[in-house]
């Protein structure tokens, strides 16, 4: 996960976080730095928890990939994963 584009999109939502949250900011409880800081430390944690529970494409199946590929919702992805034929279930 250390690819320049990953460090984009980390930043992207740094950047977006930043902005929704700039009413909250109040410099009588910290300086616009911490205020940053903290927000871009938050964003980094969530989305290396989230990178550490989404398996790899050599972890799944081919029928875990093909019903990944299939689902538009949730809901889907049963009907997907059984439209797999069984060999590539394995």
């Amino acid at each position: 996960t250390q690819s320049r584009s990953d460090a984009e999109d980390a930043v992207q939502e740094v950047f977006i976080d930043l902005w929704s949250s700039a009413g909250r900011f109040d410099e009588a409880k910290a300086s616009e730095t911490t205020f940053v800081a903290m927000i871009a430390r938050r964003r980094l944690i969530d989305r290396l928890r989230r990178v550490k529970r989404e398996p790899t494409l050599e972890e799944l199946s081919a029928a875990e990939v093909a019903a990944f590929v299939l689902c538009a919702t949730p809901s889907q992805c049963p009907s997907a994963l059984s439209a797999c034929s069984s060999a590539a279930r394995t």
